[in-house]
């Protein structure tokens, strides 16, 4: 899975960010929490089967949309910013789901993983996510040594993890990227 498709899955290639509605943050967490249980089901199973495929199989309502921006500020946002927010988050829910099972770890253990990451690595794996959002890189740069990072020192994973260690730091960093340049501004 490259990053090219991770970062392309989400939407346009070239995004323009919108503001969000003053006083509220736009955050991936609100985005999944506002989808129905159904919807979040469907978009988990169709990740586990065909990996970024799942962001073009599942049908999000006029109603989880409506909610997405009523309760988590995104009204204001472009389409193309609130559909590559969601598809970080699917992703990263997918990856996550996969990883738990794979290596049996749990959310804590997902986050002391998130922590190995070096911060110059953190900064590179941000800045690469601005580069996409910004249309200035198509996402293709290899993400493996940070995956190998993420997975710890003492791991030696199959393809089918690296891959998911892979399409979780960047769904994830595209996804705090998208929360930092939407968050509401202090003036």
């Amino acid at each position: 899975m490259t990053l090219l498709r991770l970062f392309a899955a989400a939407g346009a290639a070239v995004v323009m960010m919108g503001a969000a509605a003053p006083g509220f943050a736009m955050t991936g967490a609100c985005f999944w929490a506002h989808l129905a249980p159904a919807t979040r089901d469907a978009f988990l199973a169709n990740y586990a089967r065909m990996g970024a495929d799942a962001l073009d199989r599942v049908e999000v309502s006029s109603d989880e949309y409506a909610a997405m921006d009523s309760a988590c500020g995104a009204a204001d946002s472009s389409a193309a910013t609130k559909d590559r927010l969601l598809g970080a988050v699917v992703i990263e829910h997918g990856s996550a789901v996969f990883l738990e099972g794979q290596l049996h770890w749990d959310a804590a253990a997902i986050e002391d993983a998130w922590g190995r990451i070096s911060s110059d690595d953190m900064d590179w794996l941000h800045d690469q996510a601005r580069q996409v959002l910004r249309g200035q890189s198509d996402g293709t740069a290899d993400v493996t040594n940070i995956a190998r990072a993420f997975l710890g020192p003492d791991a030696d994973p199959d393809p089918g993890v690296l891959d998911q260690a892979r399409a979780y730091i960047t769904s994830r960093a595209m996804r705090e990227e998208i929360e930092q340049r939407t968050a509401p501004r202090a003036d």
